[in-house]
């Protein structure tokens, strides 16, 4: 019996593509049927509409596919970024409430910092720092357990992405996460 797929939505930021735009698109486009290229605002993107058994086999491969058409994946981003209201409306609670939990004038403190502030002074914080907050500190809020597991393994995979542009090999990685205790 054939597993059933599931159609994921994401988008990898990606660099290193300057004025090779438009080959590194037809490469891309040679390669996967599911992506779209762009560009806003200085920064390259490519959004991906993928089938798979889980979230993990699409960006994995997405960002596989990436890197087979020259391009450097720099992170694997989500609906990501929400205001205090999307967070009052996903935790069930009141705005007033939630902005008491930025402030850390109510709850344990420690609120994620804004992962963005617009000119209008009204701030964005990425939802996965968001998660893992609500999480640590036993709050609960609208997820769905796939959206759940989506959320984490992106995380993770952020910050491996991050971790193999600072350091080239696995086995300094593995030295350095030895040296720690880990």
């Amino acid at each position: 019996m054939a597993k059933r797929l599931k159609t994921y939505d994401f988008t990898i930021l990606v660099k290193d593509v300057g004025d090779d735009h438009q080959r590194c698109a037809e490469r891309l486009y040679g390669i996967c049927g599911d992506a779209m290229m762009g560009r806003q605002a200085g920064h390259d993107f490519v959004d991906f509409v993928r089938k798979a058994e889980n979230f993990e086999e699409a960006a994995a491969s997405a960002i596989r596919d990436v890197r087979k058409a020259g391009m450097t994946p720099v992170r694997i981003k989500l609906d990501e970024y929400v205001n205090a209201s999307d967070i009052a409306r996903r935790m069930k609670r009141s705005r007033q409430s939630v902005s008491q939990l930025i402030r850390g004038q109510r709850g344990p403190g420690g609120f994620p910092p804004p992962a963005y502030v617009s000119s209008g002074n009204i701030a964005s914080y990425a939802w996965t720092d968001v998660i893992d907050w609500i999480t640590e500190n036993g709050f609960q809020a609208e997820l769905t357990p796939r959206q759940e597991e989506t959320f984490a393994t992106a995380a993770t995979m952020n910050a491996l992405l991050q971790l193999q542009r600072k350091i080239k090999t696995v086995a300094k990685a593995k030295r350095l996460w030895e040296k720690i205790g880990a």
